[in-house]
């Protein structure tokens, strides 16, 4: 399911660093990306969201420019929005997880640095006092070689407390303020056809809104009767809507344990449906677990049809999506679910 919303996209850059020596040092960098919505509304766009788009025609750019002209909310500060929100949702999450990775790390670094300094310590140490008990008997030991060892162990003393701090230091991880490095207006083409003064061709967006809300409503609904967990991820662009996790059936990998949803909700009528390319890279990397759900909604009746197992060619280079003949689905895969 995609947005029939105008929205800016943000390409943000976040990064963490540590210091050492007065050193800095890049332990992460990701590139995030959000999405601004007409409304306001803030959320995040997803692993890859440029390979849903297309570049515009001439025409459309035209298009588009009028839109932009006649919509106030482009003029608002939306940059501090998107930055705010990459702070909360991108950065401190990113910033846990590395930290705690940092530190199981560096623990295993602190570790064996001990296990080896010390190894050596004691064996100048021993040596030490080897030599000097030796001159204690009487025995030909110049006292040179006994002060060889015990500064030999010294210096490694020091050397071990060195690196102590050093490995500690590492343990802190600061984050630099995220930094934009792109921006592009979005705009969904039925909204485009609206600009262009295409009303007689026009769909009805508020219509096939409340369609997708239907099918929407009626898989998690299934979900949940299935005694699964679904969670709506609609609006993070992840390839699928729902993440379902199952808790029915006896399982033997945790991986198992998900599936991913992508709803498709049509009119009764409908023949077809189209499937974006980053949807269609998904269900091709996670296949045993995607699930494409049909769901036929005339009225208040609805017809769902859960597909999985589907085998998809990839796009061609340039295609941003490739539309399906609802009746060939099961030849691509198998039903697993009809109402």
């Amino acid at each position: 399911m995609q947005t029939m919303q105008p929205r800016l996209l943000f390409y943000i850059e976040n990064r963490l660093h540590t210091r050492v020596d007065g050193r800095e040092d890049t332990v992460c960098r990701s590139l995030d990306f959000v999405s601004v919505c007409d409304d306001g509304r803030v959320c995040k766009a997803g692993f890859a969201p440029y390979l849903d788009l297309d570049v515009p025609t001439q025409e459309e750019k035209m298009a588009a420019q009028t839109y932009i002209d006649a919509s106030p909310w482009l003029s608002s500060d939306l940059k501090t929005k998107a930055m705010e929100f990459a702070n909360a949702h991108f950065l401190n999450p990113i910033k846990k997880r590395v930290k705690s990775r940092q530190n199981d790390h560096l623990e295993k670094i602190r570790k064996e640095t001990e296990t080896r300094l010390w190894r050596a310590i004691s064996y100048w140490d021993s040596m030490a006092n080897a030599r000097e008990a030796k001159k204690l008997e009487g025995q030909n030991m110049p006292q040179v070689n006994i002060d060889e060892a015990r500064n030999r162990a010294g210096e490694l003393r020091a050397r071990l407390k060195a690196r102590q701090a050093e490995i500690d230091g590492q343990r802190t991880v600061y984050a630099v303020p995220p930094m934009i490095k792109g921006c592009i207006l979005v705009m969904p083409q039925c909204v485009l056809w609206v600009c262009m003064g295409a009303s007689s061709s026009r769909p009805d967006v508020e219509s096939k809104k409340a369609i997708e809300r239907v099918g929407m409503d009626r898989v998690m609904a299934l979900e949940r009767g299935f005694g699964n967990t679904p969670r709506d991820v609609s609006e993070e662009n992840c390839g699928y809507d729902i993440c379902s996790r199952m808790g029915n059936q006896e399982l033997s990998s945790a991986e198992s344990l998900l599936r991913f949803i992508e709803v498709k909700a049509r009119r009764a009528d409908a023949d077809g449906v189209t499937l974006t390319r980053n949807e269609i890279q998904t269900a091709r990397n996670v296949r045993k677990q995607y699930v494409l759900a049909v769901v036929r909604v005339d009225g208040d009746t609805t017809h769902t049809t859960y597909y999985g197992d589907l085998r998809f060619n990839p796009p061609d280079v340039g295609m941003s999506s490739v539309h399906y003949d609802i009746a060939r689905l099961s030849q691509m895969g198998r039903i697993l679910y009809e109402d």
